[in-house]
């Protein structure tokens, strides 16, 4: 959903919009809103979720309905979904639920973020500055994005966009400003994940005991995640250097176009003679290669020419179907291959028995950002579940009617 997009920044706003709903169900009519309503008639003061308190300090957590409409309006427009139409049904009574559920977490994170001193009174000059920046550059956007398809300018699509959502620039304002807000609040998430102790040597061993257990009951599904290499190396594996010497594009599209058509046998000589014209080029490889010098002095030697592409210290696993051959090599041999993209030159380097340091630091590193994802997404949920237990709601699904057959969160 775009119009609800814009707000959401790093993996907290993905929590906070996508965690499930839970709760039971309450009956509506369904179908498209009532009329009167729908037009924005009557609307000040009516609301589509009230805050489950008396307290006058917490009234400003009751969610407009007039809020839920524009976004709902927008979403129609943007995705191009008929609320009437009957093959809708189930798509427009999910994007109502999407939406509510969006702006009543919305209103828990602003509150959580009050809590925790941050609020909108302590924006600087700079962060309003860039906040109407936003705002401006969004509606630029918006009025270039509906004036692409019509021959209305953009400025007449966007003025009946604002015409019948009864969204103004201003509401744009206030998405950018609680975006504001849910930017600090992730700050202070981040900062408390930065501060945990990690144990990532443990978790690559366990990484590795869980690829070697996949690796042991079906090495297809192992080779299908590459990343299954990263913690566990089979054995047999061999290490090969690749240098790819490619057909030119119109060669290699036509011949697979050929192939898809059962045009075998034309496809085989239009590659006879495309690899032709590139053996000259293979040649002088190989020639090289057998006089001394290493794929790595070839790579920083072709690199530049785009006529090239090198796999260096390449894993092939033994078992699978691979058409290297370098099983049937021996260890330093250079062999040249074909298929129908072009020639493809084997260096035989022998078992593979590690990964090199570059590719051991980038293991190391992204396993520590996946355990501090996983500890952010703790910490963001705890922080939801806390907000929503804290701060219930009764959200009206007759108003806003949504059908019984869905499961809605409902608290």
């Amino acid at each position: 959903m775009k119009i609800l997009k814009v707000l959401l920044s790093g993996l907290l706003s993905a929590v906070i919009l996508f965690t499930g709903c839970k709760g039971g169900y309450k009956n509506s009519s369904g179908g498209g809103l009532e009329k009167g309503l729908s037009s924005g008639a009557g609307t000040s003061g009516v609301y589509a979720a009230t805050i489950n308190s008396d307290d006058p300090a917490l009234q400003n957590m009751n969610v407009l309905y007039s809020n839920f409409l524009s976004e709902y309006k927008s979403s129609l427009i943007q995705q191009n979904i008929d609320e009437n139409a009957e093959d809708q049904v189930v798509t427009v009574n999910q994007l109502k639920i999407e939406i509510i559920d969006f702006l009543v977490r919305q209103k828990h994170v602003i509150k959580g973020a009050e809590e925790r001193g941050i609020t909108f009174d302590n924006f600087t000059e700079e962060e309003l500055g860039q906040i109407a920046k936003n705002t401006e550059d969004y509606i630029v956007q918006l009025a270039n994005d509906f004036g692409s398809s019509s021959g209305d300018s953009p400025e007449e699509r966007l003025a009946d966009y604002f015409e019948k959502t009864g969204i103004t620039p201003d509401y744009y304002y206030e998405w950018f400003r609680q975006g504001m807000i849910e930017k600090k609040l992730n700050d202070i998430f981040l900062a408390q994940v930065e501060n945990e102790a990690y144990d990532i040597p443990g978790y690559l061993k366990d990484m590795e005991k869980k690829s070697k257990q996949l690796y042991d009951e079906d090495i297809n599904k192992f080779a299908e995640n590459a990343s299954n290499l990263f913690y566990y190396i089979p054995p047999g594996t061999r290490s090969a250097d690749i240098i790819r010497i490619n057909l030119n594009s119109a060669s290699a599209d036509q011949i697979r176009g050929l192939r898809e058509n059962e045009g075998d046998a034309d496809a085989d000589n239009l590659l006879e003679n495309a690899l032709s014209g590139i053996r000259s080029d293979a040649d002088l490889v190989i020639n090289e290669l057998k006089n001394g010098k290493t794929v790595q002095q070839l790579r920083d030697e072709y690199i530049d020419s785009g006529d090239y592409i090198f796999y260096t210290d390449n894993p092939i696993l033994e078992g699978l179907p691979e058409k290297t051959g370098i099983f049937e090599m021996e260890t330093g041999e250079i062999a040249l291959r074909s298929d129908d993209e072009g020639y493809f030159i084997v260096v035989n380097n022998g078992p593979y028995t590690g990964h090199p340091d570059e590719l051991n630091t980038y293991i190391y590193e992204d396993s520590a950002q996946h355990l501090k994802n996983v500890k952010l997404q703790e910490i963001s949920q705890t922080f939801l579940k806390e907000m929503e237990e804290k701060y219930k709601y009764t959200i009206d699904y007759d108003l806003l009617t949504i059908n019984l057959h869905t499961e809605i969160k409902e608290e």
